[in-house]
């Protein structure tokens, strides 16, 4: 009896009548970025600066807009300790994903996420992006929210190795 009660239930969640909870989701955030509660990931300006406070001061990443959907990218980020990452290179948008490609010490390709509002690098990288960083700093698992959508505030972030943060790497 268990088991043709177990069935049954199996049989019922499988029943295409009920709304995947991911199609209710889309749902839900297309309904708020139709009402505006939300940026569209798709077409919020990804160029700008991205900040949040740290323990040993600002972190910060850069995205300057080259052509099309091609951008100079820095980051700056400090985890106390004199231990921080900074990185500078390239990046390529395709919708909310953002490939982020660095330059100047080994190569180190990420996938992050853009929300329209903050830029999100994934829990896990690619063990060659240590290089960027100090100590056992890693470009891991943080995400920024955008402060300026402006070209002339990303384009004048100096880093904390007194380069300017969006200049192509040495």
């Amino acid at each position: 009896m268990r088991i043709a009660f177990a069935i049954c239930l199996l049989l019922a969640a499988c029943t295409p009548d009920r709304p995947a909870a991911n199609d209710s989701e889309s749902d839900l955030e297309s309904a708020a970025i139709a009402a505006g509660a939300i940026p569209d990931p798709d077409t919020a300006p990804l160029e700008g600066l991205y900040e949040r406070s740290g323990d040993g001061g600002p972190d910060r990443v850069c995205l300057l807009r080259e052509q099309g959907e091609s951008y100079r990218i820095g980051i700056d980020v400090m985890f106390g300790d004199e231990t921080e990452c900074i990185a500078r290179g390239r990046a390529a948008r395709a919708g909310e994903r953002v490939t982020i490609e660095l330059e100047g010490k080994g190569e180190c390709r990420i996938d992050a996420r853009f929300d329209g509002r903050e830029i999100a690098l994934p829990g896990s990288v690619p063990p060659d992006c240590a290089r960027y960083c100090t100590k056992r700093g890693s470009l891991a698992g943080f995400a920024l929210g955008q402060s300026s959508a402006s070209r002339a505030d990303a384009a004048s972030v100096v880093a904390r190795d007194g380069a300017l943060l969006c200049d192509a790497p040495t």
